[in-house]
């Protein structure tokens, strides 16, 4: 399986999509920092 990342900008003015996860019962996954250069294990 490959694996990738996604880089997810977030400002307060984006607060919308996370109004309607927790409406629609949605996962929120908790913030985390991964370099966007790693090396691969």
């Amino acid at each position: 399986m490959s694996e990738y990342h996604i880089n997810v900008f977030w400002s307060a003015e984006d607060d919308a999509w996370l109004e309607s996860a927790r409406a629609h019962g949605d996962p929120i996954r908790p913030p985390r920092y991964r370099p966007a250069i790693y090396a691969a294990g």
